[in-house]
């Protein structure tokens, strides 16, 4: 589990003064040892070894965390910090429209949703928004963005802008537990106005306490002994930590906050590994909040005896690797056929023989179609780790192995170090599985069809053969790779691969190009560019019939394409509406070339096998050329 800090201030977004900026520059001068003004790597050094409340801000954005775990991403709250959080998550499946993530909330104050209007993934369509909380937070967004507002709406009202991403809203009770993939999720009812929740999230190596906004008045009672098993043995511990000690207990009672000294108090008691001190007072600079780190250390120093706890600041960008170093997490897909296995932080040689060894111990014929290695929480690979990796793969060619969530970083050492078409590489592990579970079915070799096409999914299969989605690794654009039955003699392959000659010529806007023929082992296959839209067959199925003027516009472009391929030597031969996709640019039509897979039967003797009579013409029939 990594957890990332994207907004810490209570109340108010507070950006750092002019003021401030000029203090930490003459701090910064004040420090500088005798080093060469004009020698800049000289100074960078300088510069990133300063204290980072020298060099750095602790933040002005309210109240966002991150947490990444394997394919999840959970987001707490919604401040100021998350609009950050969206950009960076552009980077990935979200600038895509693919986007899968789950919002938890505590409560529906200001400084913890005023960030979501301006959170970018929410506009792009396609993307699944889930939203976890007790409170109504359907209608907490809802009334933060009605137009009066703000120029986008969260949902669709007529003539208005909204946002386009999918959202699904769940309640929860208080004390309800729940479950998001592999994390635990657990809550308990702060003393804050208007009610606020702390949340509990445990996977099977760590657990991360998010307890920002409560205030505890009775440290005997049991309210606090409560709160204080929720934190038990957690490895983080988010804090509300706003005020003061004695403000907390004299000038803001009720406020619903607390104070560093109360952290770590509670933290000891709970035997928490860290705390981190949150919710920072828009009225402190960041050298106040230093002095309230220092002084919290100082109170943790004294009790450590009892219960050692690191106490850290929570600021902007803070990242933490909760897991256990080497630690691997193995499962199996919903069929129990494909082994999943989930690297930690550093993917050292060390870690591969961790994986290795896991492997091991799966039984022969357990997972046929190989292992997928989610590398969602890898945040290096090292040269030593890539050529274990490499190794590993080579010695389980048999069971071949595919990786799935490498950040782009992992791509890029995979790339540098020349094998980045050496493993079949999906974004997630969904796709890898699904991917695996289509070669496995079609007894495949390999994720990757001649070196070049990387499987996706299963899309169809029929008599003909079988279609699949494949990414053309060459030109990173997606395929349809048409997979022939193993029945066909040779010598019907052979007149099919004579026609594919002239197939692979055609460039017409209306024929679905064709872009290679071979084949992978004794089993051929032709390659076709990937269509989106509906085929004449399914809109005819669930939609109204076409109109007179569709039908004419329709027909023309089937005349217009055929007569080009007529010209060039090709004749379709089983012009059927599956064959024929709507799209938004036309008509496109496809499956040239395999009526010649039947060429030369007579069908009034023997039936059809692979062609659907009703497509084919009165030659055909009587077993003549075409």
């Amino acid at each position: 589990m990594k957890i990332r800090i994207w907004g810490v201030r209570g109340s108010i977004p507070t950006p750092i003064t002019s003021q401030e900026i000029e203090e930490k520059i003459y701090q910064a001068i004040y420090r500088m040892p005798g080093i060469n003004t004009g020698d800049q790597v000289a100074i960078r050094a300088y510069v990133r070894n300063l204290p980072l409340l020298v060099r750095g801000t602790v933040g002005g954005n309210t109240t966002c965390v991150e947490i990444q775990t394997g394919e999840n991403t959970i987001i707490i709250d919604a401040g100021t910090g998350i609009y950050h959080l969206g950009l960076a998550l552009l980077k990935g499946l979200c600038g895509k429209g693919q986007g899968v993530l789950h919002f938890v909330f505590s409560h529906p104050h200001w400084d913890h949703i005023q960030g979501f209007p301006m959170f970018i993934p929410a506009f792009i369509p396609g993307n699944r928004f889930f939203f976890h909380s007790i409170h109504d937070f359907e209608t907490a967004l809802r009334e933060q963005q009605r137009f009066q507002y703000f120029p986008v709406t969260l949902q669709p009202e007529p003539g208005i802008p909204h946002h386009n991403a999918t959202m699904t809203f769940i309640r929860h009770e208080v004390g309800e537990s729940f479950d998001i993939g592999r994390v635990h999720v657990t809550s308990s009812l702060n003393n804050h106005p208007g009610r606020a929740y702390a949340y509990r999230f445990q996977d099977q190596h760590s657990a991360f306490v998010f307890a920002s906004d409560a205030e505890y008045k009775d440290l005997e009672g049991e309210e606090t002994r409560d709160r204080i098993a929720f934190f038990q043995d957690a490895d983080a511990v988010l804090f509300d930590a706003q005020y003061g000690l004695r403000d907390s207990w004299e000038s803001k009672v009720d406020f619903g906050h607390s104070s560093a000294m109360i952290g770590v108090y509670m933290a000891q008691q709970a035997r928490a590994k860290r705390l981190l001190l949150t919710h920072h007072d828009p009225n402190y600079t960041d050298q106040k909040l230093l002095e309230t780190l220092q002084m919290a250390e100082k109170f943790e120093a004294q009790n450590s005896a009892q219960s050692s706890c690191e106490v850290m600041l929570a600021y902007e960008g803070l990242e933490l690797d909760l897991a256990p170093i080497g630690k691997v997490d193995i499962a199996t897909s919903v069929d129990g056929k494909t082994t999943i296995l989930t690297a930690s932080a550093t993917f050292d040689q060390g870690g591969v023989e961790i994986l290795r060894s896991h492997l091991a111990k799966v039984k022969t014929g357990e997972a046929p179609a190989g292992s997928v290695i989610d590398l969602s929480e890898v945040e290096q690979l090292t040269p030593a780790g890539l050529k274990a990796l490499v190794k590993l793969s080579w010695d389980r060619r048999t069971e071949p192995i595919v990786l799935a969530s490498p950040s782009p970083k992992v791509q890029e050492t995979i790339r540098l170090g020349g094998y980045r078409d050496y493993f079949a590489i999906y974004p997630t592990v969904t796709d890898a599985v699904q991917a695996v579970e289509a070669r496995r079915a079609l007894e495949l070799p390999g994720q990757i069809v001649s070196e070049r096409y990387l499987i996706l999914e299963k899309l169809e299969q029929g008599r003909l053969g079988t279609i699949l989605k494949a990414r053309d690794q060459k030109t990173d654009r997606l395929v349809a790779l048409k997979l022939l039955s193993p029945a066909f003699s040779s010598t019907t392959i052979e007149r099919l691969g004579d026609q594919m000659e002239r197939v692979l010529k055609l460039k017409y806007p209306a024929i679905v190009e064709v872009l290679d023929w071979g084949h992978v082992g004794e089993r051929y296959y032709l390659v076709e560019n990937w269509v989106t839209g509906t085929t004449l067959a399914e809109y005819l199925t669930h939609r109204e019939p076409l109109q007179r003027e569709a039908v004419e516009t329709l027909v023309m472009a089937l005349l217009k394409a055929l007569e080009y391929a007529h010209q060039h030597g090709v004749i379709h031969g089983h012009l059927k509406p599956e064959d024929i996709f709507l799209t938004e640019t036309g008509v496109q039509l496809g499956g040239f070339g395999l009526a010649r897979l039947e060429e030369g039967h007579n069908f009034q003797v023997n039936p059809a096998v692979f062609l659907q009579a009703a497509y084919l013409s009165p030659e055909q029939i009587l077993g003549r050329p075409l």
